[in-house]
């Protein structure tokens, strides 16, 4: 019993919609004589501008567009990042990666970081330790003692940014820092 009065509801609302949106298309508006010119109705000159409008917008918006483009692809980073040297563990299973990184070319110095990638999520590690500069001009080295042991050394301390023993994803990587003088 409660489907044929849904059924009479949908039809009422379906003719609802449709009776006013009829009265809309054939309402005239109360100021359409003004708009007569000569004796005739000015909708074509009212169309020909709106379609010149819509024609002006599009070409305006497109411009602006591409120039807001131009410019954000000129504040684009210019930054890239080179791996400078890969030491593997003994086992082969991870990688010990000295990266470095130029984000100026001639007005910036390089910075560069080791990282450590394996197939072992816990044996992996980001920014264990960063540094201005090229790897030599630090003395950086990086060796493995065995497996799951790295040592990170630098003989020059003004160099480094940051040591980061928290890169690590879990204590089953251990990582030394020594100071060579």
């Amino acid at each position: 019993m409660l489907k044929p009065n849904k059924a009479i509801k949908q039809e009422n609302l379906q003719l609802a919609v449709f009776t006013a949106f009829n009265i809309l298309a054939n309402y005239k508006f109360p100021l359409i004589e003004a708009l007569v010119v000569h004796g005739e109705l000015m909708r074509s000159a009212i169309k020909k501008a709106l379609f010149n409008f819509g024609g002006y917008s599009f070409w305006i918006l497109l411009v602006l567009w591409a120039a807001f483009s131009l410019i954000l692809k000129g504040c684009e980073s210019t930054c890239y990042h080179e791996v400078v040297k890969s030491v593997a563990s003994p086992d082969g299973k991870q990688v010990a990666e000295i990266s470095i990184g130029d984000c100026g070319g001639a007005t910036t110095d390089f910075f560069g970081g080791v990282d450590i990638k394996s197939d072992n999520p816990k044996l992996s590690a980001e920014n264990l330790f960063t540094f201005d500069g090229r790897p030599e001009e630090t003395g950086l080295e990086v060796r493995w003692v065995s497996d799951t042991e790295l040592i990170i050394s630098i003989s020059d301390l003004y160099k480094a940014r940051y040591i980061n023993p928290n890169g690590r994803k879990s204590a089953d990587l251990k990582v030394k820092y020594e100071y060579r003088k």
